[in-house]
């Protein structure tokens, strides 16, 4: 099966983008279509599976123990956010192929274990793991797997790519001032946003984590990078542009409109303005002048009733 990953810094968008897929008959997200809040995957992003694979040949035992009490955390015990929220087949499932991987692979976090190319080990038992979850519905209607978050923005570009075969990766970008709108508005806004000094140095670091995104990903064809406003104001044209990354066929985006509904996420939109204060939106503001990669797009107000009523009517000529 096709592993799809949607990936994307701090409230860029990536719900959005795993909403219009879910929509495909063709798609599967994983673990499930129809839990509300899709669950993110954990087991790869939050696993340190890239620091397991560098540092498992040659690390302390302090460290490997480490690292093997955060790989159970994140296969066994939470490997996707709001597990609790699944169908307990589902739940039991995940447990199962957790557990399986942590015994197969417990004795290469001892140290005096002195095989050779315990890295490749590892590598190979992760990327069972991962195939194991993926066969979890055996749906044979379905082509393509989807994993919100599976790839964090530091995770090793050739490490994830042999553990995701058959993988092609979305990467959702946004305009900076509504991300710190929507850190503010989920509470994460004070250990997100307010570790830096100010928004202007919280915008330096996303243009340096978005500027090694690029660098990273630059000229790969199995990588594309999406505007969220993109998405949602031009939602025909960027819709089939995924779906053609994807290979997917328009025509069995089934369920359109039930999950995604453009019209309605206008709103997230230059929300900035109703949650920033004048002097955070200056201070980003004054960051952006020397930003390639960071964007402002300073909007003006839609005649929301008109373009309402404009986009519902694209869509239902599409249904």
């Amino acid at each position: 099966m096709n592993k799809v990953l949607i990936s994307g810094l701090w409230y860029s968008g990536s719900s959005a983008v795993c909403d219009l897929l879910r929509q495909h008959s063709k798609v599967q997200m994983m673990p499930d279509n129809t839990t509300e809040g899709l669950p993110e995957f954990h087991a790869y992003s939050l696993g340190w599976v890239d620091e397991i694979i560098k540092a498992i040949d040659t690390s302390p035992q302090k460290k490997l123990d480490t690292l093997k009490e955060n790989l159970i955390r994140s296969t066994v015990i939470n490997s996707f956010s709001n597990t609790d929220m699944l169908p307990e087949i589902f739940q039991e499932q995940i447990k199962y192929i957790g557990v399986d991987l942590l015994q197969k692979t417990s004795y290469l976090f001892d140290v005096n274990n002195k095989s050779k190319n315990k890295s490749e080990l590892f590598s190979d038992h992760f990327r069972n793991y991962i195939d194991s979850i993926s066969k979890i519905h055996n749906n044979k209607e379905k082509t393509h797997l989807v994993f919100d978050q599976a790839i964090a923005n530091y995770s090793d570009k050739e490490t994830w790519q042999k553990l995701f075969t058959k993988s092609k990766l979305i990467i959702v970008e946004r305009n900076i001032l509504d991300q710190i709108a929507d850190c503010q508005k989920h509470s994460t806004f004070f250990w997100i946003v307010k570790g830096f000094t100010s928004a202007k140095d919280f915008v330096i670091d996303q243009e340096k984590q978005r500027k090694q995104l690029y660098e990273k990903y630059k000229g790969d064809k199995n990588v594309f990078f999406l505007r969220f406003e993109d998405l949602i104001k031009n939602y025909q044209d960027t819709k089939l542009k995924i779906l053609n990354f994807l290979d997917l066929d328009a025509n069995n985006l089934t369920l359109e409109g039930k999950h995604l509904d453009p019209s309605k996420s206008l709103k997230n939109i230059g929300k900035y303005k109703d949650f920033l204060t004048e002097a955070e939106i200056d201070s980003a503001r004054s960051a952006l002048v020397d930003c390639q990669y960071c964007y402002d797009l300073e909007e003006s107000k839609v005649s929301s009733e008109m373009d309402r009523l404009k986009m519902m009517r694209s869509l239902l000529k599409k249904q």
